[in-house]
């Protein structure tokens, strides 16, 4: 059984990204998430799509990982190492650019 306590915060992990992207004045964004609360992050970025920006959602799936967040993600890699697998691809391309 899990349980997931939350601190009452009136933000969650999309409206801090959105945040964060206006912020800095973001071009992109990847954001990988494996619980619940990534899924406000996720959602975030469909909207972020909708607006033009580059965006990719990442779902690191691992046996906790919601049915939801995997299939809102653009990509779904299989735990920690499929994400760093992911990351290493992504730098091996950018440096063949």
């Amino acid at each position: 059984m899990v349980i997931e306590i939350l601190t009452p915060l009136t933000i969650n992990k999309g409206e801090a990204l959105r945040r964060y992207v206006q912020q800095h004045k973001l071009q992109g964004v990847l954001f990988a998430g494996d619980d619940r609360t990534d899924l406000y992050a996720i959602q975030t970025l469909a909207q972020l799509r909708q607006s033009g920006m580059n965006v990719l959602s990442v779902g690191v799936q691992h046996s906790d990982t919601p049915q939801e967040l995997l299939e809102q993600a653009d990509i779904v890699v299989q735990d920690v190492a499929g994400m760093a697998q992911l990351l290493h691809e992504i730098v091996e391309r950018l440096s063949h650019t």
